[in-house]
């Protein structure tokens, strides 16, 4: 950011235009008769300018007709969207995006660099050179470095001496700084070369590989290991062949645990202990090559080599080993090869008898399946009609049912309504004749009351009463003995009106008797 040079607004293009002022002064006859004079015209296009000398200092004319005097030359006239415009002291540079012009400062020898943008620029100290392009990971700036770092890399940088790493973005490393290049933090992958060792009982294989591994802490790589390439490869080399030599072939073969564990990807993981059982290990092993999917060797060189070299690695050099891959591995000994080729088809043609063998047992079993489930099936078809057809029949002596005590609802509800009608209409006409024999005897009342009342105004009346209350006294009475005791029956004091004893008594007991 020291270097850079924005652009500067007061810093503006000065373009001349008394060349069109003499010219609207002069007229037409100025330009045609400028030759016998010793003057010059000429014509700037719009779009262009007019780089000039004017008695030795540099001069822009603008678009327009420009006549100029002997001790005024023009030098070029030049489009205005050109990216650089050198006229003497003035220079003018449009920087596009994503670029940076680079120029120096005689007077300081600093490098000055100009951002996107237009520059005018009216130094005699200031020389431009070039436009930069800042895709390129190292830019030559004369004994300056502009370094690009990228996203998974870091930048290597000695200054004064000492080692320093450079995070992603862009930097200018400058004297007595030194630029050593990139380092990748990415995976990576080394090949290792085909080797030939022999197992603990001197079984010759021949084994090739790929290691994976990242550069983790690339300051302690780069401090510690001169060349990490190289160092890994030897390292790895000999770990692989340490393993070999010190496990036999049937020992190897035997083994299909894996014992390591890492939070690091340690590729694909198998079961080992197939390769013999397979039938594919006839053709396998007729060219002494061991299939990666199905050798155990695979893994316990994988196992075992992580196990011894992962921490070491990573705490002493900042490299982390990933994974190791085992591309081929053959039996370097063609008769040992022929040997175990012929066993793995001896035993590869048992397995499989005994694999057609077990596939028959499964087909009858599955068959015996087949018809149990077929039988079962039928059953609760069976089944399922039965009692379909019971729900049905039960579903309609229910319904018969149903139909008939709904009838005899319906019926005795009919009948109990008829006897409710017929019993309020007994009620109602019982009422009416209560009311009407209310309604006699209230009448009969009145009348016998207005009777009474009448007759009882006169002396008959008086003994008509007495005689009525005898004759209800005397009301269910068929016989009437009377003892000889004329007296005693018209002794009383009567209601005929003297007081006197009743001497006609005879009559009148017949009469009152009748009326009984």
């Amino acid at each position: 950011k020291t270097f850079i040079k924005y652009p500067d607004p007061s810093e503006e293009l000065h373009i001349e235009s008394y060349g069109a002022i003499f010219s609207r002064f002069c007229g037409s006859l100025t330009c045609c008769f400028a030759p016998y004079f010793g003057r010059h015209c000429f014509l700037v296009k719009e779009g262009d300018i007019a780089l000039t000398w004017n008695n030795g200092v540099p001069e822009i004319l603008g678009p327009g007709r420009h006549v100029i005097n002997p001790l005024h030359s023009l030098d070029k006239i030049v489009p205005v969207s050109t990216p650089l415009i050198n006229h003497g002291p003035i220079t003018v540079a449009r920087v596009k995006a994503g670029q940076l012009g680079y120029g120096v400062d005689t007077e300081t020898g600093r490098p000055v660099l100009l951002s996107p943008g237009r520059h005018v620029i009216n130094r005699s100290t200031f020389v431009f050179q070039r436009f930069l392009d800042l895709t390129a990971e190292v830019t030559e700036l004369d004994k300056l470095k502009l370094v690009r770092v990228e996203t998974g890399h870091e930048g290597i940088v000695y200054r004064r001496g000492q080692l320093h790493m450079l995070p992603p973005g862009i930097h200018l490393v400058s004297p007595p700084d030194r630029y050593a290049g990139n380092i990748s933090k990415k995976q990576q992958v080394l090949e290792l070369e085909t080797c030939v060792m022999e197992s603990s009982d001197y079984v010759p294989l021949a084994i090739k590989a790929d290691v994976f591994y990242r550069i983790s802490d690339a300051h302690k790589a780069l401090q510690n290991v001169a060349d990490i390439k190289t160092s890994l490869r030897e390292i790895s080399n000999a770990q692989v062949a340490s393993i070999i030599r010190s496990s036999t072939l049937a020992e190897i073969a035997a083994s299909s645990k894996p014992s390591f564990a890492r939070t690091a990807p340690t590729g694909p993981s198998t079961d080992l202990d197939g390769f013999y059982n397979s039938p594919k290990a006839a053709d396998a092993s007729a060219t002494g090559e061991l299939p990666p999917a199905t050798a155990p060797f695979y893994q316990v060189v994988h196992d075992r080599f992580m196990q011894e070299l992962h921490d070491h690695v990573l705490e002493d050099w900042g490299v982390a080993i990933l994974n190791i891959r085992i591309e081929s591995l053959k039996i370097n000994d063609p008769r040992i090869a022929e040997d175990i080729s012929k066993q793995s088809t001896i035993y590869a043609k048992t397995q499989a008898e005994l694999a057609n063998a077990a596939n028959q047992g499964l087909i009858a079993a599955a068959i015996a399946e087949r018809e149990a489930t077929s039988r079962i099936v039928a059953s609760n078809a069976q089944a399922q009609m039965q009692r379909i057809a019971v729900e049905a029949e039960s579903f309609t002596i229910t319904s018969k049912a149903r139909a008939a005590a709904e009838a005899l609802a319906i019926a005795a509800e009919a009948e109990a309504k008829a006897i409710e009608i017929k019993a309020g209409a007994q009620a109602k006409a019982t009422e009416l004749l209560a009311q009407a024999e209310r309604k006699r005897l209230e009448l009969e009342g009145e009348g016998r009351a207005s009777f009474a009342s009448a007759v009882g105004q006169t002396p008959l009346g008086s003994q008509l009463a007495v005689a009525g209350v005898q004759a209800q006294a005397l009301q269910g009475v068929h016989k009437i003995y009377v003892p000889a005791t004329p007296g005693l029956l018209f002794g009383l004091t009567n209601g005929f009106g003297d007081g006197k004893e009743a001497t006609e008594s005879t009559p009148l007991l017949q009469s009152t008797a009748r009326t009984a």
